[in-house]
């Protein structure tokens, strides 16, 4: 991908069984960690310790909920591991499988990546789901920066459409 091109500084995973368990996380750690993205893991549910153990340096850090305060914990796990890393939450992927972790990425302000099955892409994307990847098979470095451009040229086109609609006039001629 061109330097010239946005692209996420880190990437936030919500850990469940089905993300930890993966075969293919490692890997893709790894390789996220080669391309100079932090990689972190962050969990509402559960203390984190003994699940992320396995995965030694290639996460960066580790949050769950007893490292935020109140609140809505899934969005402060992932905006606390943001301000860790010491970048804004518009620098960050967030990789998730439920509708709540998808929610709070995007709630986040995080580009929101999701991880889910034909069967539930439609309810991920309604949710606010950005790219839907049925697996980490396909998930590659390249695909979460890819993923990221065009999420972050969406937003910056969002706010062109936002700034026009303000200015432009009324139709007829009508005054404000």
């Amino acid at each position: 991908m061109p330097t010239d091109q946005p692209r996420p500084a880190a990437v936030i995973f919500d850990f469940d069984d089905a993300i930890a368990g993966s075969p293919e996380l490692p890997e893709l750690l790894a390789a996220l960690q080669t391309s100079d993205v932090r990689t972190a893991a962050v969990s509402a549910v559960r203390p984190l310790a003994d699940i992320t153990r396995s995965f030694g340096s290639a996460l960066n850090v580790v949050f769950d909920r007893g490292n935020v305060g109140d609140g809505s914990p899934g969005r402060n796990l992932f905006l606390t591991t943001a301000e860790w890393f010491g970048i804004t939450s518009e620098r960050c992927c967030g990789i998730g499988n439920s509708t709540v972790a998808i929610q709070a990425i995007a709630t986040a302000g995080m580009c929101p990546i999701a991880i889910g099955k034909p069967a539930s892409a439609e309810v991920l994307g309604k949710t606010g789901a950005f790219r839907i990847f049925q697996g980490f098979r396909i998930l590659t470095p390249f695909r979460i920066e890819q993923a990221y451009c065009d999420w972050h040229l969406e937003r910056a086109r969002e706010v062109v459409r936002a700034a026009t609609a303000t200015r432009s006039p009324k139709k007829n001629g009508a005054p404000s």
